[in-house]
C-alpha cells in the first residue's frame, strides 16, 4: 500500500517466550528497512509475549489477528490501526481462546485456521465480523500425515490463500524426530455458475434506469442486469457506495448495481447504453473497501467468432444482440454461460424461458462481446460519444490513429417494443498512455454536437465532461487531449479556437437561429474580425477588448436573445481565445 510493502513480523528479544511484534517496510519486496516494536504485550492473558500478526486492510484501516501467550495457553487477540505502526488493542481481547494462525476474507465472511494438539490437528472457524467466531471443533480440515510421512507425529501454524477456486495450505509438519518441515494442502471449492438475475424482479423492476425519464429497470435494464450476473460469478458481491452523496454500500445486485451508477453522472450513455468500462472504477473503489472483493476490467470484441475463447477462458460473455425488434438497430443483452455442442447456453435477464442462443435468436445476432477480466492494474479509459453524423478522429504525439469507432444503437425497450433514444457515435480507448493526443470532430453539412468525453487514469478515477460544438463542410473542430495515465485531475481536454472558426460559429450560431437578433450576429461578427487584424498587428490589447465586448454581449443577451446553446457553444471559445493572446 501507498507504493510500498508492509511485513509485521514476531521477535524475541530476551528469550523464547517474550515475543513482541515488529513492523518491517519496503519499496521492492526484497529490500526492508526495520522500524522497530509496534505491540508489546499489555494485558494480562498475553503476558508472555505477542506472536503470529496476520493483517488485512479494510476502508484504509488495517486489521491485525494475533496470539497472545500466557500459564501455558495461546489465545486469539485483535487490533485495529491507521497507519500499521499506531495499534489500538480490541477492549474485549481475547477473541478466542484458541491461536489465530491465519485468516481469511472470504465474500463477506472470516475465515480462520489454527492448530490444536491432542491429538495434533487443523481446524477452522468462522466469522461474519472477524470477532465473533464459531469454532468447528468437531471436524478437522487437515490430520496427521501417514506413518512414516514428514507431519506424522505434529501439523501446525497453517496459512491459507485462496488462488482462483483452490484454497492453499502451507502448514509446519514435524515427524518427531528430523525437524519441522513446510508442507502445502489444497482443497478445490465447488465450482461457481453464473448466477440468474431477471431485470423484472419485483425487488427492482419499477426502479428508474438511470437518469432515463420513464425508464425503469423492466424494459431497459438488461446490460446492467447481465453485469451484475457476471460480477457476481467473478467474485464482486457488493457495491461501494457513495460518502459524497451518502450512498451506502450495498450487496451487489441489478437493483444495487443501478442504484449505484444512477448516482454519478458517468453510469450511462446518454441514450441509455451502459457505461461498461465503469465497472472498473467500481470494483476499485470495492476492493478499497474489502479486498476480497475482485477487480475486473471490461474487454471486448467485435468478432463473433472469438466467443468460444471468451468461454474457454471461463470469461461469461454478455452478448449484445441486433435484431431483436423488428428494426434490426435494437439492442438486448445477454449472458453466455457455456457452449452447447454447435450452440450456447444463455441467461437472458428478460425471457426467464430463453435458455439457448438458437433458435431463440435469429442466425448471427452477436453484434459484440464483452466481458470482464479479473485484474490488479490498469482501469485507464478515453471514451467519447457524440451524435451519429459527426465523424470522430483520435490521433497519439506520433500522429497514429487509435482507439475504436463504431455506431451504438440504444437499448430495446422490450416491454414497450421500443427504442426512442437515438444512436450515438462512439471512439474507445483502453489503457491509455500519457501523452497528448488530439481528437478531430467532422461533418459533411452545418450541424451542432454534443460530445461527450469520459477520461479515467489507472484506479479508474474520473468522469464525464460535455462540450457543444458546431461542424460543417468547411468548418472541422479539433481538441488537445492531455493524459496523465495516473493521476486524471491532470488530465483535460480543450478545443483548439481560431479567430476564424469563432466568426464561423457565430454566423452559423445565427443561421441556426440560436442568436435571435440580426444585429447582435452581425455586431459580433465585426467585432471578431477587427480583433483577428488587432492581432495580426500584435496590437493584442485592443483585439482583447473585441473580444471582452463579445463576452459581455453574450452575458447580457442570454437567454433572450442568445439560447443556452449558443451561449455555451461562444463564451468558451471567447474566454480561450482572451486567455491565448
Amino acid at each position: 500500500t501507498d507504493n510500498s510493502y508492509k511485513m509485521w513480523y514476531t521477535t524475541s528479544p530476551d528469550d523464547a517466550t517474550n515475543f513482541r511484534i515488529r513492523l518491517a517496510t519496503s519499496s521492492d519486496g526484497f529490500n526492508w528497512t526495520r522500524q522497530g516494536v509496534v505491540i508489546s504485550p499489555s494485558q494480562p492473558w498475553e503476558s508472555g509475549g505477542i506472536a503470529n500478526p496476520y493483517v488485512i486492510k479494510m476502508n484504509n484501516v488495517y486489521h491485525m489477528w494475533y496470539d497472545g501467550f500466557s500459564s501455558g495457553t495461546w489465545r486469539g487477540g485483535y487490533a485495529t490501526s491507521s497507519d500499521g505502526i499506531s495499534w489500538t488493542k480490541y477492549a474485549a481481547n481475547p477473541i478466542t481462546q484458541r491461536g489465530t494462525a491465519s485468516v481469511l476474507l472470504d465474500g463477506t465472511e472470516f475465515n480462520r485456521y489454527y492448530h490444536v494438539d491432542g491429538p495434533s490437528s487443523i481446524r477452522q472457524a468462522n466469522s461474519p465480523n472477524g470477532l465473533d467466531w464459531t469454532d468447528n471443533v468437531e471436524n478437522p480440515i487437515l490430520n496427521l500425515g501417514i506413518p512414516g510421512s514428514f507431519d506424522d507425529f505434529r501439523i501446525a501454524t497453517p496459512r491459507v490463500i485462496k488462488v482462483n477456486n483452490t484454497l492453499k495450505m502451507y502448514y509446519g509438519g514435524h515427524d518427531g524426530s528430523t525437524g519441522w518441515k513446510v508442507g502445502l494442502a489444497e482443497m478445490e471449492l465447488p465450482t461457481p455458475t453464473v448466477p440468474y438475475f431477471s431485470q423484472r424482479d419485483p425487488l427492482w423492476a419499477n426502479d428508474q434506469y438511470d437518469h432515463l425519464p420513464n425508464a425503469t429497470m423492466d424494459d431497459r435494464g438488461c446490460a446492467v442486469t447481465s453485469t451484475a450476473m457476471v460480477l457476481k460469478y467473478l467474485g464482486v458481491t457488493t457495491t461501494p457506495g457513495n460518502p459524497n452523496t451518502g450512498l451506502p454500500p450495498k450487496e451487489l445486485d441489478p437493483g444495487t448495481l443501478n442504484e449505484w451508477m444512477t448516482d454519478r453522472n458517468d453510469g450511462a450513455f446518454r441514450n441509455g447504453s451502459m457505461n461498461w468500462f465503469l465497472m472498473g472504477t467500481m470494483t476499485q473503489l470495492n476492493h478499497e473497501i474489502s479486498p476480497s472483493n475482485q477487480k475486473v476490467v471490461y474487454r471486448y470484441t467485435f468478432n463473433d467468432n472469438e466467443l468460444d475463447s471468451v468461454l474457454t477462458n471461463n470469461q461469461h460473455g454478455i452478448l449484445e444482440l441486433s435484431k431483436v425488434l423488428d428494426s434490426p438497430s435494437r439492442q438486448h443483452y445477454v449472458v453466455a454461460t457455456e457452449k452447447n455442442g454447435t450452440n450456447y447456453n444463455i441467461h437472458d435477464p428478460f425471457y426467464s424461458n430463453r435458455t439457448s442462443l438458437y433458435p431463440d435468436y435469429t442466425t448471427n445476432p452477436i453484434k459484440r462481446i464483452g466481458f470482464y477480466e479479473k485484474t490488479n492494474s490498469d482501469f485507464s479509459a478515453l471514451l467519447f460519444a457524440v451524435d451519429p453524423e459527426i465523424t470522430l478522429e483520435l490521433k497519439n504525439e506520433n500522429g497514429d490513429t487509435v482507439g475504436d469507432s463504431f455506431i451504438q444503437e440504444p437499448i430495446a425497450d422490450l416491454v414497450n417494443q421500443t427504442a426512442s433514444e437515438q444512436p450515438l457515435r462512439m471512439l474507445w480507448l483502453q489503457e491509455t498512455p500519457s501523452g497528448t493526443y488530439t481528437l478531430t470532430v467532422s461533418g459533411n453539412e452545418n450541424q451542432t454536437y454534443q460530445l461527450d468525453s469520459y477520461l479515467y487514469d489507472v484506479d479508474g478515477n474520473g468522469g464525464l465532461e460535455t462540450i457543444t460544438g458546431i461542424v460543417g463542410p468547411n468548418d472541422t473542430d479539433t481538441y488537445t487531449i492531455l493524459i496523465d495515465h495516473d493521476v486524471v485531475a491532470n488530465s483535460n481536454i480543450q478545443q483548439e479556437v481560431t479567430l476564424d472558426a469563432l466568426i464561423h460559429n457565430i454566423q452559423t450560431a445565427h443561421e441556426m437561429g440560436w442568436i435571435s437578433k440580426n444585429g447582435l450576429a452581425t455586431s459580433w461578427i465585426s467585432l471578431a474580425t477587427n480583433a483577428q487584424k488587432h492581432a495580426e498587428a500584435d496590437r493584442k490589447t485592443a483585439a482583447k477588448q473585441m473580444l471582452s465586448n463579445i463576452s459581455k454581449g453574450l452575458d447580457q443577451f442570454k437567454t433572450k436573445f442568445v439560447t443556452q446553446d449558443a451561449y455555451d457553444l461562444l463564451y468558451p471559445q471567447v474566454q480561450s481565445l482572451i486567455n491565448s493572446l
